[in-house]
């Protein structure tokens, strides 16, 4: 399952670089999150980003049919939540 980050900074209308300045994270970062090269963000992260798009968290874990399961949803928080402990 794919963290939609692209589409909804698109929706918002915001820049790579006027989002990441939003959210507090340097414009680097935010691409390689965009792009996919950083899987987990981290959930302060998404909660950043869903604060400034107003949207739901879930809403970042739609598959592609627009989509998700609260399982999945769940298990996608889990793994962010653990690897926010290991940093």
């Amino acid at each position: 399952m794919k963290i939609k980050i692209k589409e909804h900074r698109l929706n918002y209308g915001l820049s790579q670089n006027q989002m990441s300045k939003l959210i507090g994270v340097s414009h680097s970062t935010f691409c390689k999150i965009e792009s996919g090269k950083i899987e987990n963000p981290g959930i302060k992260f998404c909660i950043k980003f869903c604060l400034v798009c107003g949207i739901p968290v879930e809403d970042l874990f739609l598959d592609d049919k627009g989509e998700y399961t609260f399982t999945d949803f769940l298990r996608q928080i889990t793994h962010i939540k653990n690897n926010d402990n290991t940093n």
